[in-house]
């Protein structure tokens, strides 16, 4: 109905992708994108803007505010259904490619500032609470100052991986690190990665990689 409602509605859906008209009530379509993007809930949702203006400066500023596509009407339908394909397409393959590790280097799963500061301050956090075995999603969310379902969907956009998962990547690639290395025994690993219990910790290890620890362990 208006830019404000969209926003609000982006915010508690958190949707896959958004298109937006310029000309709406409440605040335009570069105010929606400026704001979307701007917000650290949604900054990672790409957004398709739809105007009639077919000046140059308008299409600059859509794409200042952030805009992944800006089409100009009249378009056609196939083109708009394609535009909106290939933006999902590109962050399926993203999140697939970065849905099984806790090794990512933030600025290579997204180019939003935001986002970046967002996945490395959640990295951060996790790496210095590695060996607390009561450290959870729970706690992490608090950590970054969101809830735990809007975590959970962020890290889900974005990687593939909700929180608890997450956690437990980090723990298991340390874990197979510090054994490949021979830092210490097995127990002294599970400890290290927040595993008081050796045999949760090998449960959890082998459904991970397909091997036990001691697999892992070089001659």
């Amino acid at each position: 109905e208006d830019g404000l409602k969209g926003f609000e509605k982006a915010n508690d859906l958190i949707p896959s992708l958004i298109i937006t008209d310029v000309r709406m009530p409440g605040i335009d379509g570069f105010e929606l994108s400026t704001r979307i993007k701007e917000s650290t809930l949604t900054s990672h949702i790409p957004i398709i803007i739809l105007t009639a203006k077919a000046d140059q400066e308008d299409k600059l500023t859509g794409l200042k505010t952030g805009a992944d596509e800006y089409l100009i009407k009249p378009f056609s339908a196939q083109e708009l259904v394609l535009r909106v394909k290939n933006l999902i397409s590109i962050r399926k393959k993203l999140r697939e490619k970065y849905s099984k590790t806790g090794s990512f280097n933030p600025s290579q799963v997204t180019e939003s500032s935001l986002d970046q500061k967002l996945l490395s301050k959640i990295l951060e956090e996790i790496n210095n609470n590695i060996s607390d075995e009561k450290f959870t999603a729970e706690i992490l969310a608090k950590n970054v100052a969101i809830s735990v379902s809007q975590l959970n969907r962020k890290l889900n956009a974005l990687i593939g991986q909700p929180a608890g998962q997450l956690i437990r990547t980090v723990r298991m690639e340390k874990a197979a690190k510090m054994l490949t290395n021979k830092e210490a025994s097995i127990k002294e690993v599970a400890y290290s990665v927040g595993y008081s219990d050796q045999s949760n910790f090998a449960r959890t290890f082998k459904k991970h990689f397909g091997k036990t620890p001691g697999e892992i362990l070089p001659e």
